[in-house]
């Protein structure tokens, strides 16, 4: 036994041929192996500095590597983790990238579409109030014209002029009648769907809209200039709660009089919100569709590089442990198939052709020293 290098060589006793490795392999003092050539027991004694040094020319060929050789001793990650952390990690943060961006903007457009869709509503609703209150007030005046001896009192109970002042307006609205005063006098509503409202005074309302009257008062005096007002204002519904009203107020060419055309706001506003709550909805499916895309296609590519990466690892790992096998003396170890036609492929011709070259090199070597 004899130490060439930093490995150890042993000789089997019957047949002469001998086996070399690397000290640190043997995991105990003593190891025994059989012999390739005879199948005598050889035993490898682990050596101290008094060991005799040999020339490598004396050396044929090496044993059998210790089953853990193959194993990497460089620290840190595997290769297939670096290959799926480094191609992994820049996909999930491009994907919630862009899932953040694609959804703060679609949360904009969402809440922009929404606000114009009211906004225009609100406008094409007030515009036919406002054609509604201008026909009645002109259909009014034709009737009052051609019976002039109505009196106002009587308004609210002459069943024609009813059928051309009161009209309805959607579930909540409806037109009414009412005087304007002089400097001195009162002004009172002459018709009215509601009966009790009828010959009133319309400053009677104070105590119910109490900090909401002048609001209500404003739109309805400000037709005293001469034109047309209009206005949103507070007004108790049949329950008596109180809930945005919006009125157009035009006056009665040549008369003291106003149709006044109002419809509570909520039923105007009510068909957008329902289409604000399903927009909110669809942009929440197409919220969670594309997270759920996006996970998929992740998931997928996570799953393919996985593949991937353990094929190409594992043929790195068998050509790491051929090469390793080759640096310990195994001249004869079948050479590593690789069906590869990148350079993993042309790794392993290269292992392949220093392999044939160590053995030609040895030969020589062998023939020189006879």
């Amino acid at each position: 036994m004899a130490v060439l290098g930093s490995y150890l060589v042993v000789k089997c006793e019957q047949c002469g041929k001998k086996y070399g490795t690397s000290p640190e392999k043997l995991k105990k003092k003593e190891v025994t192996f059989p012999c390739k050539e005879c199948g005598n027991t050889v035993t490898a004694i682990r050596p101290d500095e008094t060991t005799e040094k040999v020339d490598s020319a004396q050396v044929s060929s090496m044993p059998d590597r210790d089953e853990n050789a193959t194993k990497s001793t460089l620290p840190g990650m595997g290769l297939t983790t670096k290959f799926l952390l480094f191609t992994i990690l820049p996909l999930i943060l491009i994907s919630v990238a862009v899932v953040f961006i694609a959804d703060n903007r679609m949360r904009n457009l969402q809440r922009e579409t929404i606000d114009s869709s009211t906004e225009v509503v609100k406008n094409i609703s007030e515009s036919l109030i406002a054609q509604i209150s201008e026909t009645v007030a002109r259909q009014t005046r034709q009737y009052l014209f051609s019976h002039p001896d109505l009196r106002k009192e009587d308004f609210n109970r002459d069943i024609y002029f009813k059928k051309v002042v009161l009209q309805k307006i959607g579930l909540t609205g409806s037109t009414s009648l009412y005087e304007i005063a002089g400097d001195k006098g009162a002004w009172l509503t002459w018709a009215d769907v509601d009966p009790a409202l009828v010959g009133e005074n319309m400053k009677g309302v104070t105590g119910t809209l109490g900090a909401h009257f002048k609001q209500y008062w404003d739109v309805v005096t400000a037709v005293k200039a001469g034109g047309v007002s209009s206005g949103v204002y507070k007004w108790p519904d049949a329950n008596g709660n109180l809930r945005d009203k919006f009125a157009v107020n035009t006056p009665i060419e040549g008369t003291p009089f106003v149709i006044s055309a109002s419809i509570f706001m909520d039923e105007i506003t009510a068909p957008l919100q329902v289409i604000e709550a399903e927009g909110y909805q669809v942009a929440e499916q197409i919220r969670i569709t594309l997270m759920i895309i996006l996970g998929g296609g992740l998931l997928l590519i996570f799953i393919l590089l996985l593949i991937y990466g353990r094929s190409l690892t594992s043929k790195i790992t068998r050509l790491a442990g051929w090469a390793d096998a080759i640096s310990l003396g195994r001249l004869d170890s079948e050479p590593v198939k690789v069906r590869s036609g990148d350079e993993i492929g042309e790794l392993a011709e290269a292992i392949t052709r220093m392999q044939e070259s160590i053995k030609l090199s040895i030969d020589r070597l062998s023939r020189r020293r006879r």
